[in-house]
């Protein structure tokens, strides 16, 4: 059990506090990540060896920058450019197939490796193993240098070990500034989005699964009058399926984003429930990988975006979930905030390698949906949307690392590497060792041997360190099923959220949360997760000791 509590000792060398979360912003962003570098200098910024694209991109920062007899080099063969330029944070592709380039990248400018527009030499051809490239200037002075992979190269402007092999369907991106070392890169597929952070005003109705989950996406469905936008992991329910058809019907323009691989495979349901949307009228596509090419590995959001205004993003899939599992849920009302959204789903769903048509299959049949009475609850909130793996990493960590007074994670499971790693947990626990209220609950019957022995070690580097922190698995005696919430409360903040506690979700994955800057909301969340910690359950409506206080710090399971 060293593990964790050893961790727990290294991140005191990390910063004890953080820029917190985002100021507001007017809408919809995307950010470009620029090399670090002196003015009018020129670096790669992706290198793709492979399918689907052969392509390097280099970009300039810092003024006009003249390419003409600029070149790359592999120890091969060179590349020379004959007439380019560079404008100040602009981009310029090398692309062997142009076709495929500009369906990654549609809004860079290339040149074609077998065009007049440049001049070869040798044999100019880049490795999947492993290779270098190397651009030189007219002059010959080497400006930057990439080596990945196995490779004799002689390093040459490179320090240290090599970026890993780059196979099918990735690219090495850089992510950095430029040391000339692999920390400037990251393997990744090429064509992902970068998403920026915007934090918008808005009206927030929380909720929970089971007990509201459905009747909310419903409600939200029946308020469109001339557009839904919806991605989820699963799509099984027949009443969400039957409510997004009628409004098709009704002329309500509806487009529908469903992940194409899940770990069990599409099922029979799943098929069915897809064919009725289609055949209503419904925009249906399915992320799936093409020659080894997909941009995330797993769709495994679930959002909703009605008429470009009203936003629901939950923890739960739309399938039989939604009426067992404990989860969160907000839907938010502010057109600023449903365009950035919208803008991460637009880019999504025009996909043009690995988003296509589902496989056919016979329709589900319809069934009469209600439109539900819900409780009021409605309050006005601060909201930072939490997307990966654009940026929900490193919203994240600062969050956890503002945390003053009390910090609640109710999570399905967490990734057993994480106690003797740098991650999420790490900063749980540096956060208790700073003296806030940690209280962690995981699911009973997902993962519970990991769960159980991330528990333990959460609570021995508790021990030890004397903090206030406790971890558990959550009572079989509850009536609901799995926890299969990713929620958090820190502070007034409340984070709802389909990021499961692993790698994956926070690097691989298309995931969307939201961070909700609320008394009230965080309130509400707070109850729930004190109620689902109860070894005994009790009624909603009870109240726990010192529940009345500002962050409830007293509260006991």
């Amino acid at each position: 059990m060293r593990g964790l509590y050893l961790l727990a000792l290294l991140v005191l060398l990390l910063p004890t506090a953080q820029p917190g979360l985002s100021s507001i912003s007017d809408g919809p962003e995307v950010q470009t990540v620029f090399s670090t570098c002196a003015s009018g200098a020129v670096l790669m910024v992706e290198v793709s060896p492979c399918s689907p694209s052969e392509h390097i991109i280099v970009e300039c920062q810092g003024g006009t920058v003249d390419l003409s007899g600029w070149s790359f080099a592999d120890g091969e063969g060179t590349v020379t450019l004959i007439n380019a330029s560079l404008a100040d944070g602009e981009r310029l592709a090398l692309a062997a197939d142009p076709e495929t380039f500009v369906k990654l990248h549609p809004d860079t400018r290339f040149l074609s490796m077998s065009s007049g527009e440049v001049h070869r030499a040798g044999r100019f051809t880049l490795a999947d193993a492993g290779d270098c490239v190397k651009l030189y200037d007219p002059a010959g002075v080497l400006h930057d240098s990439l080596y990945y992979g196995k490779t004799a190269d002689e390093l040459e402007g490179w320090e240290g070990a090599p970026v890993p092999s780059l196979t099918k369907g990735h690219a090495a991106v850089r992510i950095g500034g430029d040391t000339d070392t692999a920390e400037d890169w990251s393997v990744r597929p090429p064509g992902r989005s970068s998403v920026a952070v915007g934090t918008f005003q808005a009206t927030v109705e929380p909720f929970t699964a089971p007990e509201e989950a459905r009747e909310r996406v419903l409600k939200e469905i029946s308020l469109a009058s001339s557009s839904i936008k919806a991605a989820v992991y699963e799509l099984t329910d027949v009443l969400i399926v039957s409510a997004l058809s009628d409004r098709a019907r009704q002329g309500v323009d509806v487009q529908v984003l469903v992940e194409g691989q899940p770990v069990a495979g599409i099922d029979e349901r799943c098929s069915s429930a897809l064919a009725a949307l289609k055949n209503a009228g419904c925009q249906v596509k399915v992320l799936s990988s093409l020659d080894g090419y997909k941009r995330y590995d797993y769709l495994h959001c679930k959002y909703l975006i009605v008429d470009q205004r009203r936003s629901l993003v939950m923890s739960e899939n739309w399938a039989n979930g939604l009426l067992q599992n404990r989860g969160w849920g907000a839907v938010c009302d502010d057109r600023q905030m449903a365009l950035h959204l919208s803008a991460v789903f637009d880019e999504d769903f025009a996909g043009t390698i690995d988003v296509r048509e589902p496989t056919a299959a016979i329709p589900m049949g319809w069934q009469p949906w209600p439109t539900p009475e819900l409780p009021y609850r409605r309050y006005v909130a601060e909201v930072t949307p939490l997307v990966s793996p654009d940026n929900a990493e490193g919203q994240y960590i600062d969050l956890i690392r503002s945390a003053k007074d009390r910090l609640l994670l109710q999570t399905l499971y967490i990734e057993e590497d994480w106690v003797s790693q740098e991650s999420l947990l790490s900063e749980v626990a540096l956060a208790a060792s700073r003296g806030v209220q940690v209280r962690v609950l995981l699911d009973s019957a997902w993962s519970y041997k990991e769960n159980a022995l991330v528990a333990e070690h959460l609570n021995e580097a508790a021990r030890r360190g004397g903090w206030d922190l406790e971890a558990k698995i959550v009572s079989r005696y509850h009536d609901f099923g799995i926890v299969h919430n990713k929620g958090m409360v820190v502070d007034d903040i409340a984070v709802v959220s389909s990021l499961n506690w692993c790698d994956p979700a926070l690097r691989d994955n298309r995931e969307i949360g939201l961070a909700i800057t609320s008394a009230e909301v965080s309130g509400y969340f707070a109850e729930v997760f004190w109620t689902a910690g109860a070894t005994i359950p009790i009624r909603r409506n009870c109240r726990f000791p010192g529940t009345n206080a500002p962050w409830g710090r007293t509260c006991r399971w």
